[in-house]
């Protein structure tokens, strides 16, 4: 609906009629579409949306709540506290394919100069922009009894793909599949046009996925960063992590905006979402930040679906030579236990055992080798019990400069030829037992292996090529 930018002009003795008071409305009402359009260039778009799931299960589709922006500037708040019955529509005897995306609208007819623009709520008859209602008005001044007053309440009502709209201004708010047993589900892997990134639970579970990772990512960097005095030191070699961390230091305090903090706009996201993968798309060769997809509001799912993938890809992108990090859980009685092990220590050129915690290891570190037990975790109670040393560890006193140098660690370098470490690999399932002196109470142990010479674990390529 178009807002006249003219003011009515009051005088005394004006014979008021409805048009002045219309005229009124509409110029106000212009005035804020205008004012909101300076500040922000996106001013519509949904703001959240719950669709009835008992409702979905039956194949039919029932508003609970709805508030959005229309296209043509018209706020829709509508909730259970509405008098007027939920918007719903029937899909039961519509044949639609298995998994076939349903998408919903809604949909609200514009304002017509000289036309009736409302129904009463007992009233048959094409959709019109209101519904004529009765309530009671209270005067907040006096204590005069209440009046019946005529409100007009907006009258949304719901389309799905493409049926005709004229006359209307729609927003598209959900995307439905349906199931197998007739049922419908929400696909969240659309994303309608939103004024909030929490419109979109799809979205929002994604940022958030996006936001774990990151965090986790830095972590694991920081801590293979050798330390001396409580600083981390970095060397020639370790330009490709420093850079790493800090893409991802910067990023994470907007992530976490985004999925912690106030409720945040859409193209904020994708500003937050292109920044990240722009710096870390540094790293790929044919990496080019100049063809990401710009934000689209119409179409929001083709404008963040490439950047979430990107985004995922490269913040788990193996730099070279990097370290794999293993943390050892302790199991209790001097053993501490990894299962599950990642299939990338099947071509490490060299494995590590690090202990850190200097008080639990006394002073004669020489011993260290043959008080250590690394064995497969079905075969370490044999071990123990027999007093065998299972697979070889060998104390390391100047470690290669890839490993984290920490004052209070000890690495032990394991022998991989080992019958023993073998067996490790082919189960999968470490232990390490630390036998006495050696008090295990507050240690920290971690399985450290360098990757071959070269080694991107083939998904260098991929993110490189999805960047292209």
């Amino acid at each position: 609906m178009q807002h006249r930018s003219r003011q009515p002009r009051w005088s005394e003795g004006l014979l008021l009629c409805p048009q002045h008071l219309q005229a009124q409305d509409d110029y106000h009402e212009g005035r804020v579409d205008r004012l909101l359009a300076a500040l922000h260039p996106i001013t519509w778009g949904l703001v959240d949306c719950e669709l009835d799931p008992a409702a979905l299960s039956r194949g039919e589709i029932e508003l609970r709540r709805l508030r959005a922006v229309l296209p043509d500037g018209t706020p829709i708040d509508w909730g259970p506290e509405s008098d007027l019955p939920p918007p719903r529509r029937s899909l039961g005897g519509e044949p639609r394919p298995l998994g076939a995306r349903i998408l919903v609208r809604a949909a609200l007819p514009i304002s017509r100069a000289g036309a009736r623009n409302f129904r009463r709520a007992d009233e048959e008859g094409p959709p019109r922009r209101f519904v004529l209602r009765e309530r009671l008005g209270y005067d907040l001044g006096d204590e005069h009894p209440p009046r019946k007053v005529e409100v007009l309440e907006l009258a949304p009502l719901l389309l799905v793909d493409d049926e005709p709209a004229p006359g209307m201004t729609t927003l598209p708010i959900a995307a439905l599949q349906r199931r197998g047993d007739g049922g419908l589900e929400i696909d969240e892997r659309f994303i309608p046009p939103l004024l909030r990134v929490g419109g979109s639970p799809g979205l929002s579970a994604a940022l958030r996925r996006i936001l774990a990772a990151a965090i986790r990512r830095r972590r694991q960097l920081q801590s293979e960063r050798r330390r001396r005095g409580g600083r981390i030191e970095y060397r020639g070699g370790d330009l490709d992590r420093h850079l790493m961390v800090h893409a991802l230091s910067r990023a994470l305090p907007r992530l976490r905006a985004l999925v912690e903090g106030p409720p945040a706009h859409p193209l904020v996201a994708h500003q937050v979402l292109a920044e990240l993968v722009g710096e870390l798309s540094s790293f790929l060769a044919d990496g080019d930040p100049a063809t990401l997809p710009l934000y689209d509001h119409a179409d929001a799912a083709a404008s963040f679906a490439p950047l979430l993938e990107l985004a995922r890809r490269l913040i788990d992108l193996p730099l070279a030579e990097e370290l794999l990090s293993i943390p050892l859980a302790a199991r209790g009685a001097g053993v501490f236990a990894s299962e599950r092990l990642d299939a990338q220590l099947q071509g490490a050129r060299a494995v590590f055992l690090a202990i850190e915690g200097e008080a639990g290891l006394g002073r004669d570190r020489a011993a260290l080798p043959e008080l250590v037990k690394v064995a497969a975790g079905r075969r370490i109670d044999a071990i123990i019990r027999s007093n065998s040393r299972g697979a070889p560890a060998h104390l390391v006193v100047d470690p290669p400069t890839l490993l984290p140098r920490s004052d209070d660690a000890v690495y032990l370098a394991v022998d991989t030829r080992d019958p023993h470490w073998q067996e490790v690999l082919y189960q999968r399932d470490l232990a390490v037992h630390l036998s006495s002196p050696i008090d295990a109470r507050g240690l920290r142990l971690r399985l450290l292996a360098l990757p071959a010479n070269g080694s991107d674990h083939g998904l260098a390529a991929e993110s490189r090529d999805a960047c292209a």
